[in-house]
């Protein structure tokens, strides 16, 4: 608990540090931005303040789901059980990473207004994919920022993790 606590004065913390970004000059966050697409707070920041976020509420619902239900001193269960249990974590650990890709997005398409870009579903204006983002994954050595960055393809991610995830859905269903 005490842990939970300290996180929590940390958080105050990282929000003091993202707000700070807000007054600085933007070009010092995301250079390759232009100049009718500045954020107010570096989307670095906001994930960062986010991820904080997400961690504290995890922990909080760790620790009440562990205050409710207490672990038995003594379980008994049979191999069949335990096979049944390996199986259903190898199917969930790709949905969870999924869903926390798509968690772990949301700031970056926030902090660059990437929620304006296309207005269109489930394509991008005429495409299934931007070609800003087929760009980016072209040659990711020298346009790795465009993944964080460029509007469209901040909001391409999370309709490829929605993909993903409805696919994985559809494969235990």
């Amino acid at each position: 608990m005490t842990g939970l606590f300290g996180l929590g004065l940390s958080q105050a913390f990282v929000g003091w540090w993202m707000v700070r970004s807000g007054f600085d000059d933007p070009a010092k966050h995301t250079p390759t931005l232009g100049p009718n697409q500045r954020p107010r707070v570096s989307p670095y920041r906001l994930a960062s303040h986010w991820t904080a976020a997400l961690t504290i509420y995890s922990g909080i619902t760790w620790h009440a789901f562990s205050l409710l239900r207490p672990t038995p001193s003594a379980l008994h269960v049979g191999s069949e059980a335990i096979a049944a249990a390996k199986k259903l974590r190898k199917l969930a650990l790709p949905v969870t990473a999924c869903i926390a890709l798509t968690l772990l997005s949301g700031p970056f398409v926030a902090g660059n207004d990437a929620g304006h870009a296309y207005n269109t579903w489930p394509k991008m204006l005429d495409d299934w994919i931007p070609p800003e983002w087929l760009a980016a994954v072209s040659n990711p050595a020298t346009k790795w920022r465009a993944f964080f960055e460029d509007p469209s393809t901040n909001q391409n991610r999370p309709r490829l993790h929605w993909v993903v995830l409805v696919s994985a859905w559809a494969l235990f269903a």
